[in-house]
């Protein structure tokens, strides 16, 4: 009661120059104070007495938002002011970040993590290496990713510590961070893992060597080709290859008879990274007599211009019965630009009744990658623990944004598609890649979608992919009104994210819905610059739109004042 009182004193207090200082500091208090509404209404008068926005104050506003979501005991609104803070400048923002790292929720920790890793700063270096005394194995790991990205001095010492907090059967998660730091202290637990009891941690460590490029490893890894493990054994061979190891031919010959499907296809594609041809043809006889996944997805790394034959049998594929292997052979052509794919990536980029998921995948030994095609993927998210669904568009978004090298005719006809299909999940991306064409028949389709009946989302996201390359009245009032007409909704949502084990090789991201990075998109355009109608209309949302977006709107504002 008092507060309200104070608050409509300060309000009705008359406002002249002299008191003009004092008052800045009256917005502040009661912003601190929780009477954001009466705060803004303060500003307001301050403003118009001035006649123009004060940037420091309006910086402290918003700042003082973002500190109030961190603090919050509410998940979602931690998570919204993390992510708030870094559209708003970090530097900023590292208070809130560290908020971030002491909450109890999973989701907020792995988010500030991931925001800390984007600055490069003594005090973010401090904070990740904090985050790695976090309850959560999670946090710790992701902090660990940050670290070995940074080639920190500590990272070595906490990644070790780490992992031997673990099973060993865990181990191989860490293959990749030693290699990723490289230094010689690094080797030592890498060379450790390449002779692990269990072979997982032998074949992530192998793969991890071979990626990091170390030949001073080669005697260990031919060694490990003639071990009784086929997926070791696999990725020994493919480890040889990618090293261009040509002491290890006749090695790599001998493993071309092994009993293994995938021994055999590692040890071609090495032969054929060392110059031989005739390996190349050999990878299409396995191809086509196992019909394994792996083999036909593997032909689309390869010259296909010199193995006779393979590209149209790639072609024929794409009318078998099997999804699995119209996909496969799809990705394979899409790889080689072969425009003939079209037909199977619309079946991949549109859903439809089948309800299809999409999940990469690997042979035994690590080294051979596929796609993996679920039907009736709602059906199966309980028992995965993922929303499948929301998890495939990262693979549609994939394959789309590869779809740019093929002819522009054939991009266009995809384009045409996935507009008239309705969905929405692709437009962000779609748009953008338009945008990147900048050729006269992209920016004709993109100027068509502004007129789209029936999505306004369609038209909204048109007017502000145009609106970057040339400013338009008529787009920024289209993208206005889009944006207060929702201003009543929570408008910021985020996908869901994989479980762990599903993005073990990917960092935790924070990825927004579309309607959410529409209006993220829209209000930064508006009021970049420092335009006054933008800042006006980022106050407006503040204070009269859904509690729950004035999080992100804060760091939009941070975003306008820089």
């Amino acid at each position: 009661m008092y507060r309200s009182l104070i608050a409509s004193i300060l309000l009705l207090a008359p406002l002249s120059a002299n008191e003009l200082s004092l008052q800045r500091y009256r917005v502040t208090y009661l912003a601190q104070a929780g009477n954001l509404t009466e705060s803004l209404a303060l500003y307001q008068q301050q403003r118009t007495a001035s006649g123009k926005h004060d940037f420091e104050i309006l910086q402290q506003l918003a700042i003082i938002i973002l500190q109030e979501g961190a603090k919050s005991e509410e998940p979602k609104k931690q998570l919204l002011s993390i992510y708030g803070s870094s559209l708003g400048g970090m530097l900023l923002s590292l208070e809130i970040l560290e908020m971030g790292l002491r909450s109890p929720m999973e989701q907020a920790q792995l988010a500030a993590v991931h925001y800390l890793g984007q600055i490069q700063d003594d005090f973010a270096d401090e904070l990740l290496l904090r985050a790695m005394s976090s309850d959560s194995f999670y946090t710790r790991y992701e902090a660990a990713a940050q670290l070995a990205l940074r080639k920190h001095p500590a990272a070595v010492g906490q990644i070790e510590s780490l992992m031997n907090k673990l099973r060993r059967e865990f181990h191989f998660l860490f293959a990749g961070l030693f290699a990723e730091i490289g230094t010689n202290e690094a080797i030592g637990p890498l060379r450790h893992l390449m002779q692990d009891p269990i072979p997982y941690n032998r074949v992530a460590a192998l793969l991890a060597t071979a990626q990091l490029g170390r030949d001073d490893l080669l005697p260990a890894i031919r060694a490990a080709a003639t071990h009784n493990d086929l997926g070791e054994q696999e990725a020994a061979v493919m480890a040889l290859g990618m090293l261009r190891d040509s002491k290890s031919l006749p090695l790599l010959h001998k493993s071309t008879t092994s009993p293994s499907d995938d021994v055999r296809l590692a040890s071609l594609l090495a032969l054929h990274r060392l110059g031989d041809l005739e390996a190349g043809k050999r990878i299409l006889e396995e191809a086509k007599k196992t019909m394994r996944p792996q083999a036909i997805s593997l032909l689309g790394t390869l010259d296909l211009n010199s193995i006779e034959g393979s590209e149209e049998w790639l072609v024929s594929l794409l009318t078998h019965s099997s999804i699995q292997t119209r996909v496969n052979a799809a990705m394979s052509l899409l790889h080689q630009r072969n425009p003939r794919c079209r037909n199977v990536l619309i079946e991949i980029l549109i859903r439809d009744t089948r309800d299809l998921a999409f999940l990469p995948n690997s042979s035994h030994g690590r080294s051979l990658p596929f796609w993996k095609v679920l039907s009736s993927a709602t059906a199966h998210q309980k028992q995965m623990g993922v929303d499948l669904v929301e998890f495939s568009v990262g693979m549609r978004e994939r394959v789309l944004a590869e779809c740019i090298e093929l002819p522009d005719a054939e991009f266009l006809l995809l384009a045409g598609r996935i507009f008239r299909s309705g969905q929405t999940e692709l437009v962000p991306m779609l748009i953008e890649l338009l945008l990147n064409k900048k050729s006269p028949e992209a920016l004709a389709l993109l100027e068509a979608q502004t007129q789209a009946a029936g999505s306004p989302l369609l038209r909204c996201y048109s007017s502000l992919a145009l609106m970057r390359l040339s400013p338009s009245q008529e787009h920024a009032a289209l993208l206005r009104e889009w944006v207060l007409a929702h201003a009543q909704q929570e408008m910021i949502h985020f996908r869901p994210t994989a479980t762990f084990e599903m993005r073990a090789d990917q960092k935790f991201e924070l990825t927004p819905a579309e309607s959410s990075r529409l209006l993220i998109g829209a209000v930064s355009l508006l009021a970049e610059g420092h335009s006054e109608p933008g800042i006006d209309l980022i106050l407006e949302l503040i204070q009269k739109g859904h509690p729950s977006n004035r999080y992100v709107l804060a760091g939009l504002l941070l975003h306008a004042l820089q």
